[in-house]
């Protein structure tokens, strides 16, 4: 194999069958998305999960600390620890529920929803420098392509 091919992300791999190929495509896609994200939120002076929490709360509706512990994956110590940094900077609030003080829910403050909106601009600056340069017809494959894989992944069965 070339250095080229080594270096440029090209690789034997279009000799490897259609799963590995595809698998390796879908890695190199969710890095550079996760880079961006990362960079970006470094920016902010926020981590990823504090930037993924401020999205689940994009409705201005109060969320339920364990369904933001559900959408996220995580333990409910660590969507504690969000909440606490996210308090901290005044980008959310606190509720507790009148009925149940058990349950806490988030709420974006106003300098909350400012960080979001500079968030989704930055998300949708990246989408067009990622398109720019592509035709209608090659936007139109990869919009087909998306589709089909994310019906496809909904139609699998969790085991």
């Amino acid at each position: 194999m070339s250095a080229y091919r080594f270096l440029s992300g090209e690789s034997i791999m279009s000799e490897a069958p259609y799963d590995m190929r595809l698998s390796e495509l879908l890695q190199r896609v969710m890095r550079g998305f996760h880079v961006q994200a990362y960079h970006y939120s470094l920016s902010q002076r926020l981590s990823l999960s504090e930037c993924r929490v401020l999205f689940l709360l994009c409705s201005g509706l109060p969320v339920e600390m364990n369904k933001i512990k559900q959408d996220l994956f995580v333990t409910g110590a660590c969507v504690t620890s969000i909440a606490d940094r996210l308090v901290r900077k005044k980008l959310v609030i606190r509720r507790r529920s009148d009925t149940d003080r058990r349950k806490v829910s988030l709420m974006l403050t106003d300098k909350g929803k400012c960080c979001l909106v500079r968030l989704e601009a930055r998300r949708k600056d990246l989408l067009k420098a990622i398109f720019v340069d592509l035709t209608e017809k090659d936007k139109k494959i990869i919009e087909d392509g998306v589709s089909i894989l994310a019906v496809s992944l909904e139609s699998v069965k969790r085991t």
